[in-house]
This record gives structure tokens, sequence and C-alpha cells, in this order.
């Protein structure tokens, strides 16, 4: 009789345990599901960002994604948060009067712009301003002319608005408002303009060609590190109003010694928050 009693319990017992085993792992899957943070903006910090971002996550045990996805411009990034297409936005230069009602704006890091080519110029290590005057308004046209061999200098451009040709217009005086060279629109359309073609030259935020095969010319004869260095720029995230929730968090994170060392390694240097 025990033993028929004890069988009974079992299969009565069986479909309870399912169920709390079902129950747990439904709640375990609630609690692993991760809030998603999307940035959209400049190519400028794209890269940078990305790897922050996986960091990041870690630092949250997976309950925060964030989502960088390819540039749209910090112009672009502006307008996607002001109609609310993206939570946060990442910019390369600073707000303007016209954008700036009910928007923040966190200067997280100043970004070298140098000037980049394929490794098949690699003989060519440093250039001066008279050189990039003389090379985007065609003046110089040969790479033999800056120690290089003996072939014709690709000039790569940037459309107008782009946030490093503002900065070069601003800090280098004689560099073209305009030029007839070829005009990228994309950080990464220009990246594979010179790695297709070996004579090509562009500028760009240095985050967006460290640990490419590029060649990343000295200016002046100072390298990017050096505090001398003449072209900087800014690299910010903006808020509309003030930042909250997991935006705040991965603001708060972008100050931290963990993001230093990262931003370091793509050669850029974290700035101070600013209250």
């Amino acid at each position: 009789m025990s033993i028929i009693k004890t069988k009974k319990k079992i299969k009565t017992c069986l479909p309870v345990s399912i169920l709390i085993i079902a129950i747990l792992f439904l709640s375990n899957s609630i609690c692993i599901a991760s809030q998603e943070l999307l940035i959209r903006g400049t190519g400028d910090s794209e890269k940078l960002l990305k790897i922050l971002g996986e960091d990041f996550e870690k630092s949250t045990n997976g309950a925060i994604h964030l989502v960088v996805p390819p540039s749209i411009g910090s112009t672009g990034g502006i307008r996607a948060l002001i109609a609310g297409k993206t939570d946060l936005a990442r910019t390369a230069r600073p707000l303007r009067e016209n954008e700036s009602p009910g928007l923040i704006e966190i200067q997280f890091a100043h970004s070298p712009i140098v000037f980049a080519t394929s490794k098949a110029t690699s003989e060519v290590t440093n250039i001066n301003s008279a050189d990039i005057i003389g090379i985007f308004r065609e003046k110089i046209h040969n790479w033999k002319d800056l120690g290089g061999a003996d072939h014709k200098i690709y000039p790569l451009e940037r459309e107008a608005d782009d946030s490093s040709r503002k900065i070069l217009l601003k800090a280098l005086p004689g560099f073209p408002k305009t030029s007839q060279a070829k005009v990228y629109f994309s950080v990464t359309d220009s990246l594979r303009a010179i790695s297709k073609h070996k004579y090509t030259i562009g500028f760009f935020s240095l985050p967006a060609v460290q640990h490419e095969e590029v060649n990343i010319l000295n200016v002046n004869g100072l390298t990017s590190s050096d505090p001398a260095y003449p072209f900087i720029n800014c690299l910010c995230i903006v808020s509309k109003g003030e930042p909250s929730g997991i935006a705040a968090q991965f603001i708060e994170y972008l100050f931290s010694p963990a993001a230093k060392i990262i931003m370091e390694d793509f050669g850029v240097i974290q700035i101070d928050r600013q209250n």
C-alpha cells in the first residue's frame, strides 16, 4: 500500500515541478532582457563608441545594450534626436544656436584631426602646413615632392559641413573653402577609397582611422599625441533635456577610468566632466 501511495504522490507532484521550472525559466528570461540605448550621428566617434559600448555593456552584466548605427553625420544625429528617432546623438561639433533649445551637449573627448594615406605611401611620414594647403589647392601634384614615389597625388575631399573640414578651415589659414577634389560623404567611403587607391590622401578624426591599415602622417613634425598638435576637435553626446535613466548611466561611464583607457587607445583625450 505504501508503495502505491508513493507512486501516486510522485505522479501528482510531477506537473507542479514542471510548472515551477517553467516559471523560473520565464523569470530569468525577463531578468536578462536588456534595455536598448540608441546613439545616432557622426562617423568620427562611431568606432570609438562601439568599443566603449561593449565595455559599458559588460559593466552592466548585459542589462543595457548600446546600439551605434552607421554614420548619418552630426547634423543628422541632432535631427534624429529632435524627431525622437534616437535616444542620444553623437556629434563632432558644438551645437548651433538654432539647434540648442531643449538640447544638452556633453563634451567627453578631444580628438586630433589627422591626414592619412594608404600604406603604399608609407615612406612619407610628415606633412607641413604649406604642403597641406598645396595639395588641397592642387598646387602640389606629385608624391615625389614630399619624399614619396613619382606618382600623382589624389586628395579626398569632404562635404562643406564636415566637422573636420571646418576645423581645418579655422586652424589652417589658406586651406581652401572649396576644391576640385572628389567629395566623400562618409568616413567609411573615404577609408574605402584610401584602401582601394594607393596614392590618395584624406583627413579624418583620429579614432575613425586608428587601428586601420593606413599611414597616419605627422604634421609639422608633430605626432597627433603632441600637446602642440594644431588640429583638435571635440567629440560630444547630445541629449534632449537632462539625461536620465540608462542614458545618464552611459554618460557617467564616459567619464570613468575604464572609458579613459579605451579613449587613450584610440588616440583621444578624455575631458573632465563639466557640471
